[in-house]
């Protein structure tokens, strides 16, 4: 799919495409109430208790102290989750946690499930690249504070939940699964108008999820890794070199240029201005190749 004009906007210019996401998600369940139920029932494949319908709020202020937890949990300090889900006698049964790029904070998960009762279900929303990365993250934090995981529900490949005795279900999920939960339910329901504002979301999350960090392997830790990309940087001064040689290129008044994602060779050939480069921008997004030429114009 290609970038929606609010995905390149926020990723643009704003400092938190969370804060925007969550603000997205939210009006559209509040408004829609065919997309509230479809994103309850996504929800409720946790093995949550919901009612059909919930109330929305971002940004909400917690309180350590607040009423309905168990005084032996010992909470201190506030804090506010991307979003929450209301029932109708405004208990907190779904919070939501919302990440593109940002790392987990101190608070999560522990504090969060340490906060509710055990009918809420606490979810964290990522993009699919960083789920493998972000579920052991997850449970090894709960393991260190006491909070064993009783039993592990993989919905999907984008879908994981864990029950811990007395706290709050605990899940993770991605963006794609969630938008398309409530697109689809949206679409049969033939709400034109709110389909249009999914899909503007959407194009949002799928912006992120090709810029999210990709999970490490071992074998991109070795040092042929590194080898081979100063090995095409060489290439492209060698390719360089033969071209002026060859009377092909002139490279007066112009030098190499080290780039944060890649490195190039201004060169001026038959009359245009060109730079031959490694860009690993161009490399990762539009085509299988690490090695570009650019022209710019010609002089008269």
């Amino acid at each position: 799919m290609k970038n929606s004009l609010f995905g390149h906007l926020a990723f643009g210019f704003s400092n938190s495409p969370e804060n925007l996401a969550t603000e997205a998600l939210c009006f559209i369940l509040n408004r829609s109430e065919t997309a509230n139920k479809a994103f309850v029932r996504f929800i409720s494949q946790t093995k949550a208790t919901l009612p059909s319908n919930l109330k929305f709020e971002t940004q909400i202020h917690i309180s350590g102290n607040s009423s309905g937890v168990p005084e032996e949990r010992n909470i201190s300090g506030d804090f506010r989750p991307d979003f929450v889900g209301k029932d109708n006698s405004n208990k907190h049964v779904v919070i939501g946690e919302v990440k593109f790029g940002a790392a987990l904070t101190d608070n999560q998960p522990v504090t969060y499930l340490k906060r509710f009762t055990e009918s809420s279900v606490l979810v964290f929303i990522a993009p699919s690249r960083r789920l493998s990365l972000l579920w052991p993250e997850l449970i090894r934090r709960c393991k260190e504070a006491g909070l064993e995981p009783q039993q592990t529900i993989i919905v999907d490949d984008e879908f994981k939940t864990t029950i811990i005795d007395k706290y709050p279900i605990l899940a993770l999920t991605s963006w794609r699964r969630v938008v398309n939960s409530i697109q689809h339910a949206v679409e049969t329901d033939g709400d034109t108008e709110t389909l249009s504002d999914i899909m503007q979301l959407q194009g949002l999350c799928n912006r992120m999820d090709q810029t999210a960090f990709l999970p490490v392997h071992s074998d991109e830790l070795t040092s042929n890794v590194g080898k081979r990309i100063i090995q095409y940087c060489d290439l492209v001064d060698e390719i360089t070199e033969q071209l002026v040689e060859n009377g092909v290129a002139n490279l007066q008044g112009l030098r190499a240029t080290p780039k944060r994602k890649g490195y190039g060779r201004y060169m001026r050939i038959y009359g245009h201005e060109c730079m031959f480069q490694v860009n690993f921008d161009l490399w990762s997004t539009n085509r299988e190749t690490p090695l570009w030429l650019s022209i710019k114009k010609r002089y008269t």
